[in-house]
């Protein structure tokens, strides 16, 4: 069959010889044309909507499943997208826009999201080991049942983010502001969390144990039954908290709010 590439080529000598187009109609880049890939062709001549593995690079797609692994979709606009149990394995998402995106069950890993803006996104049992996340915003985003492990979310907003359940083993959450957030039984072993704002979030039930929570901010935070062995905990401010059954960090329980 002729590709698209070629018909377009005949037809546009067709006019030139009749008179009824100028050169500039022979001037597309021949290697459009001559390569008889007809998607090329329709990045020349279509709605200018990228498309990768057929999925509409675009707001509201609908793409469950699709592979992107190791797309350049930086500065992109997702918001709304249906990316569900997607691969999006080394991608590059730096700076895209994904609020209310679902990107349940997807690929994540290694993918650079650095400044990407996930207001509202629902990333719950996504794979974000290793991924760059930080100064990314993911206020009120879902993440609960996520990996996260060895992630780096420094500088991030995960205010009133829910990260229940996730695995954030190694992961750098230094500076964050995830006040108002939901850590429960997240897995934060031996996580940095050095300044960073965990005022009003609730962490019952998880595990901080060998964590560096120096100079964090706790006020009204919820530790009941949460984890602390060998947690750093110098200069944090613990003003308000609820213990009970909280293991400290010299391994002594704390029952004061039992």
């Amino acid at each position: 069959m002729r590709s698209l590439g070629a018909v377009l080529v005949v037809g546009a000598l067709a006019l030139a010889a009749c008179g009824g187009s100028d050169d500039s109609a022979l001037e597309a880049p021949a290697a459009e044309f001559d390569s008889g890939d007809d998607d090329g062709v329709m990045r020349l001549f279509g709605d200018g909507v990228e498309v990768i593995n057929g999925c509409r690079i675009e707001t509201y797609t609908q793409c469950p499943g699709v592979n992107l692994a190791n797309a350049d979709l930086s500065d992109t606009n997702l918001a709304g997208a249906n990316l569900n149990a997607a691969n999006l394995r080394g991608a590059n998402l730096n700076d895209a826009w994904l609020q209310h995106a679902k990107l349940q069950r997807a690929n994540l890993e290694g993918v650079d999201l650095r400044g990407a803006q996930l207001e509202f996104a629902n990333l719950s049992g996504a794979n974000l080991s290793g991924t760059d996340l930080s100064g990314a915003n993911l206020s009120d985003a879902t993440l609960s049942g996520a990996n996260l492990s060895g992630a780096d979310l420094s500088g991030a907003n995960l205010f009133g983010a829910d990260l229940s359940d996730a695995d954030l083993t190694g992961a750098n959450l230094s500076g964050v502001n995830a006040a108002w957030s939901a850590l429960a039984s997240a897995d934060l072993s031996g996580a940095n969390l050095s300044g960073a704002n965990l005022s009003r979030s609730s962490l019952w039930r998880a595990n901080l144990a060998g964590a560096d929570l120096t100079n964090a901010r706790l006020p009204v935070a919820d530790l009941r039954n949460a984890n602390l062995r060998n947690a750093k905990m110098g200069g944090a401010d613990l003003s308000v908290v609820r213990w009970c059954n909280t293991t400290m960090p010299d391994g002594s329980i704390n029952n004061a709010d039992c």
